[in-house]
């Protein structure tokens, strides 16, 4: 598992290089012709080296949205983690450690942090979120507010039929006939796709060869 999730980072590592190039290379084509394009990174701490202070400094210029998510500060190099704290537009705060809610009241709630009932109030508020509650601190507008996530039903019951039924429609739809495909035949197409990456072609030896009949080269 391990060698597997150092490979998926790595894979991932490069892929960022080649976006990370490819956003800069947008230099060349006028600023109001650049089509927006968004980034979406989960474990960020992963991938967090600091060729990103560069990016998320130029990103805006080039029209890259970047989407960062990660456990905690820690994880992030002191250098990365003040980048993204002042580059960030938009940020999000989950229920979060001791460590990190001292530093993220005074980053999120300055305005209101030296006033009654005290600072310490303040740190616990983060430390202290229900689940699936976040704080929001919108740089761009101004302000933090907290959010609640909802509690939605199942697809299908909110469209109030059965779980096969709204299946069915599902794949019926254009989206559904568009983008939906059979398990069983994406499973055989990577279970042929892996066994042809790892086969192993071995060559003929020149005693088999021999017994062959098959004169050497």
């Amino acid at each position: 598992m391990d060698e597997k999730k150092g490979s998926a980072d790595l894979l991932g590592s490069l892929l960022l290089a080649k976006i990370q190039a490819a956003a800069f290379s947008r230099t060349d084509i006028l600023e109001s012709e650049r089509n927006k394009f968004y980034l979406y990174i989960d474990e960020f701490q992963n991938f967090a080296t600091e060729s990103f202070i560069s990016m998320l400094a130029e990103a805006r210029k080039y029209r890259l949205a970047l989407t960062l998510a990660h456990q905690n500060l820690v994880q992030l190099p002191n250098t990365l983690r003040a980048s993204i704290l002042s580059n960030c537009g938009l940020q999000a705060y989950f229920r979060i450690s001791r460590d990190d809610s001292n530093i993220l009241a005074k980053e999120s709630l300055a305005p209101i942090y030296s006033q009654p009932p005290g600072w310490e109030w303040y740190i616990q508020q983060l430390q202290e979120l229900p689940p699936r509650t976040c704080v929001i601190k919108n740089k761009i507008e101004g302000g933090v507010i907290a959010i609640r996530t909802l509690d939605l039903s199942l697809p299908h019951e909110m469209a109030n039929t059965g779980e096969r039924e709204f299946a069915g429609q599902v794949a019926a739809s254009g989206i559904g006939k568009d983008y939906l495909r059979e398990r069983s035949k994406i499973e055989d197409e990577y279970k042929a796709r892996y066994e042809k990456l790892t086969r192993v072609e071995e060559t003929e030896s020149w005693r088999e060869g021999k017994r062959r009949g098959n004169k050497p080269e």
